[in-house]
């Protein structure tokens, strides 16, 4: 009876420990750490920074630009829409198209599920709309409230060095 248990605990412990033990034969790491620095430079060389798991920091924005209207800022030309403008385009088609086809599904089927169905969706679709005009009256009235301080010029101070 012993034998069997001992057999089934060396199997259990080496499926833990033999994993750890491969993986760090396969990855053949540099064995100083200069190597492996200059390595990872390089690495950041070629890829600018950033890798595909980590994307580029978005750029600043104000409160208006997370609100989906692009941040005003005095002599800025009119861009194109941004994410979140997409994303609610996106949201407000799908909500609109679900609703058409129940409704066109509940007037040939005459069900009273999904008549009930076609109302929660008329629902959330009505909802989506009056959070969407409610974001945009809020954005424009900050937008005429707020005003950006001039930037300044920037002075170049001349510097004096030791040996002049």
């Amino acid at each position: 009876m012993a034998i069997p248990v001992l057999l089934i605990l060396a199997v259990l412990w080496a499926a833990v420990l033999i994993p750890p033990l491969v993986k760090a034969r396969t990855e053949r790491r540099r064995g100083d750490s200069i190597g492996d620095f200059t390595y990872k430079l390089g690495v950041i060389g070629r890829t600018g920074g950033f890798t595909a798991s980590r994307p580029a920091p978005p750029a600043p924005m104000s409160l208006a630009g997370t609100m989906g209207v692009p941040a005003p800022r005095p002599g800025a030309a009119p861009r194109g829409m941004t994410d979140a403008q997409r994303r609610r385009r996106d949201v407000l088609v799908g909500l609109f198209s679900a609703a058409a086809v129940t409704f066109l599904a509940a007037l040939l089927t005459r069900s009273t599920m999904v008549w009930g169905l076609q109302f929660v969706l008329d629902a959330f679709f009505v909802t989506y709309l009056v959070l969407l005009v409610r974001m945009r009256t809020l954005a424009a009235e900050q937008r005429v409230k707020v005003r950006y301080l001039p930037q300044p010029t920037p002075q170049l101070a001349l510097r004096r060095t030791a040996s002049s």
